[in-house]
């Protein structure tokens, strides 16, 4: 049980640290193009990350549907497991893309106080 807790804390860590990268960069892109409003910064890095939050949403479902269609081929599932040691890829997926919402609620409270 402790591997399950440790593998989805080390998913949902690196999901969030991905994340904020990714928002710091949607957020510069929007203050470029928004003409310095902060506003339009914390509205693009919303924006982006629900967009690729719903693409890992997506991906998880199709991945979900099609499990049980044909055998799967991972090539890397012994070095997968060296990172986790439980959970597969397929959760990997679903944890990055609540943490990427997660980062996306935040970009929207910030959106709400800065507007």
């Amino acid at each position: 049980m402790s591997n399950v807790i440790r593998d989805c804390g080390k998913a949902m860590l690196i999901g969030l640290i991905c994340g904020v990268l990714l928002g710091v960069v949607f957020f510069l892109i929007g203050l470029l193009t928004g003409g310095g409003s902060v506003a339009s910064g914390a509205e693009a890095s919303k924006s982006g990350l629900l967009v690729l939050c719903a693409l890992g949403m997506f991906a998880t479902a199709g991945l979900v549907l099609m499990s049980g269609k044909k055998p799967e081929r991972f090539a890397g599932k012994n070095s997968w497991r060296k990172h986790f040691r439980v959970i597969g890829y397929k959760s990997v997926v679903f944890l990055f893309s609540v943490a990427l919402l997660l980062l996306a609620t935040a970009a929207d409270f910030i959106a709400r106080a800065v507007s």
